[in-house]
């Protein structure tokens, strides 16, 4: 049975004028303008058309203009793509066969988590699976542990896609454990143990940078904004525990102002290519975005002061999604499900799309126009 099927829209009818073809440039700016679903349709005027829209060229600057969401409705039985440059415009819509319970993306690849440990890996460019991982482990251990995290990722020197999976155990020993899985060609869905984490992970806060995943640490022993990575090319978690902004940031003013900060003030993201740290202050209603640019000493830089609503009794958290060609933030506030732009030349929000419908929202930075032209 197919754990997945892709729902494309018709093609529509394009008029023939007659009246001589535009100039290159011209076409150009006007088709970068368009979804992605519009311009995929538009490909059938004639050969030149679908040459220009195919160049990978073309699918990376229309990607950096259109940025994507790929987001889990409230039913959990579909998965659609989402412009956020058209105020939410589905692009796509993935129909899963099973109750889903979080997804994962990088480039073109799209992990679906399912229940009891299963995973359904598909390349949304191409529209084929990758992977259909079913459960191998007995009822009763999954019975004991929470829900996985498991995330997909790239190994940047070999281009391997594999996944990580970590799974907590509240009454056991080890708390929690990892294992990864390598999707190549014939892959039959074993997993390999890996070691523990070395310290407690937040499932809900990790991000993923040039094949490394970083997880917040939720440990009494360290600092609220310390992180932990694992190496997805050596499949082992990095020695050392990387200290956060805040914590940085005293050491070298000799200032403590940790004491009245909490975990749950801070996320993890990814913004151009870089890992960043978001510290949500509920004393002013301000979000601050952090970017790590030098990991050995370790030396944050603090490049957004976002000023927010108040965040009243349930803090809303701000999960920054992309730098906007404009210069603009695109930033998810998960408590509202609504996606805003922060501009930081005046400080105004604008929104973007509202997202109401779905239950867990990610980037996409893989192109419908190109197979293989990432964002």
């Amino acid at each position: 049975m197919a754990a997945a099927a892709l729902e494309d829209d018709p093609p529509i009818a394009v008029a023939n004028y007659g009246a001589g073809a535009l100039p290159t440039d011209l076409l150009y700016c006007i088709l970068l303008r368009l979804p992605a679903d519009e311009v995929r349709r538009l490909r059938l005027v004639c050969r030149s058309w679908r040459s220009l829209t195919s160049d990978p060229h073309f699918a990376r600057a229309h990607l950096s203009r259109h940025p994507q969401v790929v987001a889990l409705h409230d039913n959990r039985h579909v998965v659609h793509v989402v412009d956020l440059i058209s105020g939410g415009k589905v692009l796509k819509r993935v129909h899963l066969v099973q109750k889903s319970l979080g997804l994962s993306t990088q480039h073109d690849a799209l992990c679906v988590s399912q229940v009891l440990g299963q995973a359904y890996v598909l390349d949304l460019a191409a529209g084929t699976a990758m992977a259909n991982i079913t459960a191998k482990q007995e009822t009763s251990e999954w019975r004991t542990s929470t829900t996985p995290t498991t995330m997909i990722g790239r190994v940047p020197s070999t281009g391997e896609y594999k996944l990580l999976r970590v799974r907590s155990y509240p009454s056991g020993t080890p708390s929690q454990t990892c294992q990864t899985m390598t999707l190549s060609e014939g892959c039959d869905g074993t997993w390999r143990n890996r070691p523990c984490p070395p310290l407690p992970i937040i499932h809900s806060s990790m991000a993923l940078v040039a094949g490394v995943v970083y997880f917040l640490v939720n440990a009494a022993r360290v600092e609220p904004d310390s992180i932990t990575s694992f190496d997805l090319a050596k499949e082992e978690w990095r020695p050392t525990t990387l200290q956060g902004p805040l914590t940085s940031l005293r050491a070298s003013t000799k200032t403590n102002f940790m004491c009245s900060v909490s975990r749950s003030q801070f996320q993890l993201s990814v913004l151009s290519d870089c890992l960043v740290t978001v510290h949500c202050n509920y004393n002013n209603s301000s979000a601050d975005i952090w970017f790590l640019v030098d990991m050995d000493k370790p030396v944050w830089s603090k490049k957004y002061a976002m000023r927010c609503e108040p965040f009243g009794m349930y803090p809303r958290h701000y999960r920054p999604l992309e730098v906007l060609d404009d210069g603009r933030v695109a930033v998810l506030v998960e408590g509202a499900r609504i996606v805003r732009a922060y501009d930081p030349r005046t400080s105004l929000w604008t929104d973007m799309a509202r997202l109401k419908d779905y239950c867990s929202i990610t980037m996409y930075h893989g192109s419908f126009l190109c197979s293989g032209a990432h964002g």
